[in-house]
């Protein structure tokens, strides 16, 4: 006799509760050796749930926004030494990333005239992990925090 939808959804539960580890073995078994498919899974996923994941993200986010902000607040209180040599890192990286042609002008009026609430962000980022840009006009947008604050060093060519 056929069991129903419900009764084969139990079962396979039931299944992985009892078989859990070697579940998880075998599925790591299984990236490990097939990295590429993986990988091109993870990234088709990623491309057609964009604003699934940037709604989740969006949430989480705004759900922990005020315990972030005192986080940080007591991390730059804790640690001078450590956030002013990143603002000085963050400098000489910006100041490397610049080039004599560009118009320090126009940048500077793109920084006075950010909307409130938002950010000036590097399209491309100036220390990304893959691709680094330039701190010039064209690689300047305005993002809200939260966008800016997600969006990391991190640059996909399809976005």
């Amino acid at each position: 006799m056929a069991k129903t939808p419900e009764e084969r959804k139990a079962y396979k539960r039931q299944w992985y509760l009892d078989n859990k580890e070697k579940h998880i073995a075998k599925c790591q078994e299984w990236v490990e050796n097939n990295r590429e498919k993986s990988r091109g899974y993870k990234t088709k996923y990623r491309v057609e749930n964009r604003d699934k994941i940037n709604e989740h993200s969006r949430t989480m986010y705004h759900e922990n926004i005020d315990e972030e902000r005192e986080r940080n607040k007591r991390y730059k209180k804790n640690n001078p030494g450590k956030v002013n040599a990143s603002a000085a890192k963050r400098r000489a990286v910006e100041l490397e990333r610049t080039v004599g042609w560009s118009d320090d002008l126009v940048i500077q009026m793109i920084y006075e005239d950010c909307p409130e609430g938002h950010h000036v962000d590097h399209i491309i980022p100036l220390q990304g992990e893959k691709v680094s840009g330039l701190h010039v006009a064209w690689n300047l947008q305005y993002l809200t925090a939260e966008e800016n604050l997600s969006k990391g060093n991190k640059y996909e060519a399809n976005d």
